[in-house]
């Protein structure tokens, strides 16, 4: 297969609307072009002392997230001209992560049952996002149903939320996620990692920027911290961030009028959610994290 070539698998919800996604190893993903040979290669990727790796579930905050470790790591709280996406595991080549300096801010949405091995070999520094998960899952159903890629505009929610009960989305359940990420913690507990909220970053970003700067061992005083907390707000970032995504992409990948960043406002799900979704979520939510030995909670 060319790299450019993506062989494309289905997934189709109860009303008969299908999103089109690429495969590797029994798991969906999106179907960059490119993308299974990329997952494939993991497993070479040559890590750094210094890379920093922001883990994720999607919509839980990763792009947010990497616009902050960036300015930090530079010093500067402006703008960082570039996408997220150009040190995404799953969207460069090896050989184009291979030419970019150090320190390199690598983000990924992978389980870490396919995490390249030398990134903890070399216990390069993780930050591991967490969002409300019904958030995540209306922020997920947005986000399918807008990009033209996955072919999925007449999609429902109620369908797609039936699709992520079931784990039949790209990257698999957020239950699995979360777990096996726990599971991989408590057998590599020397691997430095940084657990970050979602919602506390909303409440207070400034003390989220300074908390990050310390875990990176990175020298920025509070009036940078603050600049950085400023920059960053949502409504900062969606504007100016809008240069960094040239029209004629957003033409190719996204419906008309879309943007990247939609709310990212907390509780969003309480305009979506049934009473009875919301009583099955929080069922299998409990039974999940309780088996697991996880404490996270949900308001």
């Amino acid at each position: 297969m060319l790299a450019n070539d993506v062989q494309h698998h289905y997934i189709e919800d109860r009303d008969g609307n299908r999103i089109t996604e690429a495969m590797f190893q029994g798991r969906y993903y999106p179907a960059f072009p490119g993308v299974v040979e990329r997952l494939e290669r993991l497993p070479e990727l040559r890590a750094r002392g210094d890379d920093i790796v922001i883990c994720a579930y999607p919509k839980s905050g990763t792009h947010w997230t990497w616009e902050i470790v960036t300015m930090l790591m530079i010093g500067k709280a402006e703008t960082i001209p570039q996408e997220k996406t150009e040190q995404f595991l799953e969207n460069v080549d090896q050989e184009t992560l291979e030419s970019q300096p150090s320190p390199r801010v690598l983000n990924t949405h992978i389980l870490p049952d396919i995490y390249p091995p030398d990134l903890v070999r070399k216990k390069c520094k993780i930050l591991r996002i967490q969002r409300n998960p019904k958030d995540v899952m209306v922020s997920y159903y947005h986000h399918i149903k807008d990009r033209v890629m996955y072919g999925y505009e007449h999609g429902k929610w109620p369908a797609f939320f039936e699709l992520c009960m079931s784990g039949n989305v790209e990257y698999g359940s957020w239950f699995d996620y979360v777990i096996a990420w726990k599971k991989f913690e408590d057998e590599n507990p020397d691997v430095p990692i940084l657990h970050l909220q979602y919602e506390n970053m909303i409440k207070d970003l400034s003390t989220a920027v300074e908390k990050i700067a310390g875990f990176l061992n990175v020298t920025a005083d509070k009036s940078l911290c603050d600049a950085i907390a400023h920059a960053c707000t949502f409504d900062n970032m969606k504007q100016s961030k809008a240069e960094c995504y040239p029209k004629e992409k957003l033409e190719r990948w996204y419906k008309k009028e879309y943007n990247l960043y939609r709310k990212g406002i907390v509780g969003d799900w309480k305009n979506w959610f049934t009473d009875a979704q919301n009583e099955e979520f929080e069922k299998e939510f409990k039974r999940r994290l309780q088996e697991a030995g996880i404490s996270t909670k949900v308001e």
